[in-house]
């Protein structure tokens, strides 16, 4: 397997040495241009040419235009990160650093590909809801939870699956998330909507459209229950599972988990139109993700070794309790691991007495390059070789671009 880096100078406003960088960097093919950015297509006829099977490529502002190509490429941004924030010197020797670390140092985690299926459940008010229902039916199936009742105008066929509720939990991931949900007192499948109930609430805590509905105002006078002549409500707490591939959620709320891949979260507008045009771009991922979704596994346990379970012993449940993803499970007092749910997070391996969790992302190899580990062998450390790591968050990096755009000078770590 061959792999390639393309450099980019820039219009040579980047202060490197590009040419010691080339002699160090250690791919199997290695080209230094002016403006790769306006000329992606180099990029191809090298991999066709020389046959690459991957790609390291130095050029971060269009990263649209490299990933275009559909070519297995990863990027470095040498620019705002060394060239411009660093003197000649320091720049160059921390790009020769990160170069041969991007290089020679395994990829995070392990790759998968989950097939989350045609099983999509949209949560939300009902008018917004109904429309992106609409617009998806076409190519998944859909079910609509509706946290908010809409006027009669917008209760039209939407060829989803309506119920009505709240959320009560969530979890699982892609393909398998798992949602408990408090549902509405008014069964959509026994209700013949002839309207006793919301004749005799005296409170008005009931809504005809999309579908007969309970509100949180009802005071549980039993009214409604008596005159329904199809037995369709029920006023008893009813927490059902409902099992999903995807999520589209509508609006924010603090059960909704982080960051998870499968379930997107969007905002509500200044209207119905504004809220459907926020959410449609999630709505299109999920119709995309339909094909399979890609993600890291960066976590692998070792389950067979852990007590839970085995004997009667319910074990030391440190891991359950560290994990706040819902990746590790506790089901007939046996502990399982969803490598789905898994965030790579650590907190499962930081706290296990037998180390049954290993992450998979190889940290300490990349330290090593990064520090030093790329110097000749014969190489000795001196003050000017001696190295400092620096760790930031995905949500730091955009504040060291900015430092590189306002040239703002600090020591090359």
């Amino acid at each position: 397997m061959k792999n390639g880096v393309f450099l980019c100078t820039c219009s040579g406003t980047i202060d490197i040495d590009f040419k010691k960088l080339k002699s160090r960097a250690g791919a199997d093919v290695i080209e230094i241009h002016e403006m790769l950015c306006q000329e992606p297509e180099k990029i191809k006829k090298v991999f066709e040419s020389k046959g690459l099977s991957s790609a390291l490529v130095a050029c971060t502002s269009k990263k649209e235009v490299f990933e275009a190509l559909d070519l297995d490429i990863s990027f470095i941004n040498l620019r705002e990160h060394c060239g411009w924030v660093h003197d000649r010197e320091e720049a160059t020797e921390k790009a020769v650093s990160l170069v041969c670390t991007a290089i020679n140092c395994p990829q995070d985690g392990r790759k998968r590909i989950i097939d989350p299926g045609k099983d999509v459940l949209i949560i939300g008010p009902a008018s917004p809801g109904i429309q992106i229902a609409q617009r998806m039916s076409g190519c998944a199936n859909i079910r609509l939870l509706i946290t908010e009742p809409c006027d009669s105008g917008a209760a039209t066929h939407t060829g989803a699956n309506i119920l009505t509720g709240r959320v009560n939990n969530i979890e699982g991931g892609p393909g398998d998330f798992r949602i408990n949900i408090l549902k509405n007192p008014v069964s959509s499948e026994e209700c013949i909507s002839c309207g006793k109930c919301i004749d005799v609430c005296p409170i008005n805590a009931i809504d005809r459209y999309p579908v007969f509905s309970i509100s949180e105002k009802c005071d549980r006078c039993g009214k409604c229950y008596d005159i329904c002549p199809s037995q369709a409500i029920d006023l008893e707490d009813n927490i059902t599972t409902m099992k999903t591939g995807q999520v589209l959620a509508i609006g924010k709320n603090a059960i909704y988990p982080d960051e998870k891949k499968g379930f997107y979260i969007t905002s509500i507008g200044n209207d119905v139109e504004g809220t459907v045009s926020l959410a449609l771009p999630a709505a299109m991922e999920i119709m995309a993700n339909t094909g399979g979704i890609e993600r890291d596994s960066p976590a692998k346990a070792i389950m067979e070794g852990c007590a839970a379970g085995k004997s009667g012993f319910q074990g030391c449940t440190l891991c359950e309790k560290a994990c706040h993803h819902g990746a590790i499970i506790r089901k007939d007092d046996k502990i399982t691991f969803d490598e789905i749910s898994c965030t790579g997070c650590g907190a499962c391996a930081s706290v296990c007495p037998i180390s049954l969790f290993r992450m998979e992302d190889d940290i300490y190899g990349k330290m090593e390059y990064l520090l030093g580990g790329y110097l000749p062998s014969n190489s000795r450390r001196t003050e000017k070789t001696r190295k400092i790591l620096m760790f930031t968050c995905e949500h730091s990096i955009p504040l060291l671009d900015k430092a590189g755009e306002l040239r703002i000078k600090y020591p090359a770590v």
